[in-house]
């Protein structure tokens, strides 16, 4: 449940606007006003206004996941909070199962941790890429975070290296026949 008080600043303006700019889309908007808003305890109106002190409560509804959950898995959590969570993704774990029926991913972990929450990453790693990755544990945050966050990478090198910084340039191709891999090929488009 999320819990919102009305200030001076936005005294006046209507539910629909005030909860808009926090992130609310339209779409979830229409689905708590049958689910699950409240101002003050009872019902208003998208549309109507909302006043210095009301008190806007959101009950975000329950959402089903179709993820085996697996509480053997190791994965290091962070940071955690009632809006987010932050695991240390080890290497060579995927962040969703690769196929149905697979329970080896780190999303399996989180199912595991929160089996009422549907898992929402947010941004990707790739399998072999450790690092922290984090899961949205309701849509307000996943929309909220949505191409908000940026990736560094750092990479190991062994042998000698020419440089101490740079930048790799070539297009990739998928590996014909691997839904997964890709190679650098110098007929493959440009993104």
């Amino acid at each position: 449940m999320l819990t919102y008080t009305v200030d001076s600043g936005d005294s006046g303006i209507s539910l629909r606007k005030f909860l808009q700019g926090r992130n609310y889309s339209l779409n979830m908007l229409i689905r708590l006003k049958k689910e699950g808003l409240a101002v003050n305890g009872g019902f208003r109106r998208l549309i109507d206004p909302v006043w210095t002190g009301d008190v806007i409560t959101v009950a975000c509804p329950k959402e089903n996941h179709n993820l085996l959950p697996n509480g053997t898995l190791a994965v290091p959590v962070l940071y955690d909070d009632a809006d987010l969570i932050v695991f240390d993704k080890p290497k060579d774990m995927l962040i969703h199962p690769a196929a149905l029926g697979l329970d080896d991913a780190m999303g399996n972990y989180f199912a595991y941790l929160f089996p009422d929450i549907l898992f929402r990453p947010v941004g990707r790693l790739d399998r072999n890429t450790t690092g922290l990755a984090g899961v949205a544990k309701h849509q307000l945050v996943a929309v909220a975070l949505s191409g908000a966050l940026q990736k560094t990478y750092f990479a190991v090198a062994e042998g000698e290296v020419g440089a101490e910084s740079g930048r790799i340039d070539l297009p990739l191709r998928q590996i014909p026949g691997d839904k997964i891999r890709r190679e650098v090929h110098r007929r493959a488009a440009r993104r």
